[in-house]
């Protein structure tokens, strides 16, 4: 999806995950088991198919399947189920973004977020109350967002089904004047842009530590962020990814998961195809909001059904 400049890219693979989530909790018979089964594959897929997938995607995709087994195999509602699971999923993805930089960088990356913006709003001579507390409304914001956004796709999932029968002819149909084009990822591009992001968060909190404090404290407050912010991430590079990544490797080595993952692999330059085919489709919408569900549902048809019209002609 990254490939194709699909908009919010992050927040679209997020929503994706869960809607396929819970079509397999829907037509399956085994719904807990098939779910962490489903997950466990994804994570061998993603260790196989990019090894260098960072730690933060496992525990991302870990956490959706084991929220999805739990609560769509439950005696709950199924409205009240899989109400829980998109809203409990689209905030863990948000909640993400704000933990990962809190262990990276403490709690001193927002109160010199807070600083900052105070010193701006003062001299703007802007109301001290819009900028009082300004990282926690950033993080209600963000949750508002995937909130609003959680119950617009459960309200979309909630005739899913019927939906794929019903457009399925149409789609398969439309599918073949389309011809897909080869599309690469630029992974070394994305890694690049990461490391400037780091470094330039890193550098923000050790100037803010300059305008607030002596040369002194500021000096010895940069070195302890300097010093934290290194040992955080050689934790996470040499000791956590490392164990994930043994775990994952004995996994994939079992023959009952060796053979599902190899066919799920075989399948992934059908799918390549399938992606470009379906946002083409989707593009053809007048209106950019309605994109993304048609490409979803074109997705989706076109993964189910396009190999049983295949067996059929």
């Amino acid at each position: 999806m990254h490939a194709l400049k699909i908009p919010f890219t992050g927040i679209v693979l997020g929503g994706s995950a869960i809607v396929i989530l819970s079509l397999i909790a829907w037509f399956s018979d085994t719904p807990f088991r098939t779910i962490l089964r489903a997950t466990l594959l994804v994570m061998l897929v993603k260790f196989t198919v990019s090894p260098h997938t960072s730690f933060a995607a496992y525990i991302a995709v870990g956490f959706q399947g084991l929220m999805a087994a739990i609560l769509l195999s439950s005696k709950l509602p199924r409205f009240i189920s899989l109400f829980s699971f998109f809203l409990l999923a689209m905030w863990e993805s948000a909640a993400q973004k704000f933990i990962l930089p809190t262990l990276l960088f403490g709690k001193e990356l927002w109160l010199a977020l807070d600083e900052s913006v105070a010193k701006m709003s003062a001299e703007l001579n802007l109301p001290s109350a819009w900028s009082q507390d300004f990282s926690w409304k950033v993080i209600a914001a963000y949750l508002g967002v995937y909130t609003i956004w959680a119950i617009l796709l459960y309200l979309w999932t909630l005739g899913l089904p019927k939906r794929l029968e019903e457009n399925k002819e149409r789609i398969l149909k439309a599918a073949k004047s389309i011809i897909p084009q080869s599309r690469t990822l630029q992974a070394h591009k994305k890694h690049k842009n990461r490391l400037w992001a780091f470094l330039f968060v890193l550098l923000f909190i050790a100037s803010s530590f300059f305008l607030n404090y002596g040369k002194e404290d500021a000096l010895q407050k940069a070195l302890i962020l300097l010093a934290r912010t290194t040992t955080v991430v050689l934790f996470l590079l040499y000791i956590l990814n490392p164990i994930l990544r043994w775990l994952l490797k004995r996994s994939a080595q079992s023959e009952k998961q060796n053979s599902a993952l190899l066919a799920i692999v075989e399948d992934l330059p059908a799918l390549r195809k399938q992606l470009p085919i379906a946002w083409t489709l989707a593009k053809q919408k007048p209106k950019k909001y309605q994109r993304y569900p048609d490409f979803l549902l074109n997705l989706l048809v076109l993964s189910l059904f396009q190999n049983e019209q295949d067996l059929d002609i």
